[in-house]
């Protein structure tokens, strides 16, 4: 009859046998580091889209209008003007900040504008910063929209 291990008064395990590890007690270190890796970039994420995708569609038009307004103009002065306050319209009119937007207007050089070539008008606008749980706030990139219209070669001066 083979021999059984002789076991240790008030143990479960046979003398001669080791527990490899010990299964008990509470895993902090691995919850603080699935909160710190997985939850908080989540709400992060979920913080941030809604604000950047509307300011992205937002910028996408102001730069689409000021094309528009900038492609009417017959000269370069009130070409610039005209698309900077198109693009400054429909960002007041949405309610995002007017005085952190950038509008960049790119025109064909000379003082009149050719009944021929593209305006190209470039809208930049920061994020909103998002507040972290620690009470640190963090910058989002900037978004951008862009919108190149075709001059019209038949309009008249």
């Amino acid at each position: 009859m083979p021999s059984r291990p002789a076991r240790v008064a008030g143990g479960d395990q046979p003398t001669g046998h080791r527990r490899a590890h010990d299964d008990r007690g509470f895993v902090t270190a691995e919850w603080m580091v699935g909160v710190a890796l997985l939850v908080v970039p989540t709400l992060l994420v979920i913080a941030v889209l809604p604000s950047w995708a509307a300011r992205h569609e937002t910028v996408a038009v102001a730069a689409r209008e000021g094309a528009r307004a900038a492609a009417a103009a017959t000269d370069a002065v009130t070409a610039r003007a005209a698309a900077a306050r198109a693009a400054m319209e429909v960002l007041d009119r949405r309610g995002l900040p007017t005085d952190e937007a950038t509008v960049t207007v790119d025109l064909p050089s000379g003082p009149t504008l050719p009944r021929d070539g593209q305006v190209r008008v470039r809208v930049v606008l920061p994020t909103a910063p998002v507040t972290l749980p620690g009470g640190g706030t963090v910058d989002g990139p900037s978004v951008t929209g862009e919108h190149a219209r075709a001059l019209d070669p038949y309009r008249g001066r």
